[in-house]
């Protein structure tokens, strides 16, 4: 059951955001003293980023920017504050929800084992999938067949929902079986860690599902990479050089720096020795055409 003690906290990863301790840590933990007094000075002064708004609205001599030793020493003191929060103690729960699709039209044989492993686990709230049209609560299994929970039944309304009955009916007393090759591909993994053991129990028994599977159920990673920001170019743009024998020919308009083999048989082509000039200007009299 959900400790009330705690605060929750609710997490839902996907294919392209995939688990991430840090971000769970980060969530889960409040931040320290020393955190809340870097970040405060942090944002007095000129931020280290090259976000072009901040740039073009910032005025040098009215606030001018820290020194590279300052910098340094900010960085330092967050990456500081940031450790001690990651060790902190918890203040909330994390209830993680990892949605799935293993497989195209049925669930690929190959996540079978991987799939019952995670319902061992201590954090396993079990998962949420089923078949077309019936959705069903899967919280454990024996051999190959899965426990579900309908959740869909009809039942009287009542109108004391702290009565004895009330409270009855939202347990479901005829659990159903069904056979992993019986259940849609796509389906959601719940799990719920109530301290930081629970979370690093969790994340060792992830990591050991990459061995029952390949490709692995899902991953999880320790910490997401950092974005490079891209920079735009601002410098002019020149044309293409056209050699001078193409000058005025108008070839030069269709010439690009991919093009630059093309450009040298042109050269060749076109560029002709003094010689073959004046075989060129001479054509015979009985030709319909001369060439240019």
């Amino acid at each position: 059951a959900l400790d009330d003690a705690h605060d929750l906290f609710m997490t839902v990863t996907s294919q392209e955001r995939p688990l991430c301790e840090e971000d769970v840590l980060l969530s889960v933990t409040k931040p320290s003293s020393a955190e809340e007094e870097t970040a405060n000075t942090y944002s007095l002064e000129t931020p280290t980023s090259c976000d072009e708004d901040i740039q073009h609205n910032f005025d040098p001599l009215l606030r001018p920017p820290p020194s590279i030793e300052r910098q340094k020493q900010n960085a330092q003191k967050r990456t500081k504050a940031k450790r001690q929060r990651l060790e902190s103690p918890w203040c909330k729960s994390a209830l993680i929800i990892i949605p799935l699709r293993l497989g195209l039209a049925k669930l690929d044989p190959i996540y079978f084992d991987a799939l019952l492993a995670t319902l061992q686990f201590p954090q396993s709230l079990g998962f949420v999938g089923g078949r077309p049209r019936q959705a069903l609560y899967f919280i454990g299994s024996v051999s190959k067949q899965l426990i579900g929970l309908d959740p869909h039944i009809v039942q009287p309304a009542t109108s004391n929902i702290f009565s004895k009955s009330h409270l009855d009916s939202l347990v479901c007393l005829q659990p159903r079986k069904v056979h992993l090759d019986a259940i849609d591909p796509s389906l959601a993994l719940a799990f719920y860690c109530r301290d930081r053991n629970d979370f690093s129990d969790l994340s060792r028994r992830i990591k050991h599902l990459a061995s029952l599977s390949n490709p692995p159920l899902f991953d999880i990673i320790q910490r997401r990479p950092k974005r490079r920001r891209q920079h735009t170019n601002s410098t002019l743009s020149l044309p293409p050089l056209v050699p001078s024998g193409l000058a005025g020919t108008g070839a030069e308009s269709h010439l690009d720096d991919d093009d630059d083999d093309t450009a040298s048989s042109l050269n060749d082509d076109l560029l002709l020795d003094d010689d073959d000039d004046e075989n060129v200007s001479t054509a015979s009299n009985d030709d319909d055409f001369v060439l240019v």
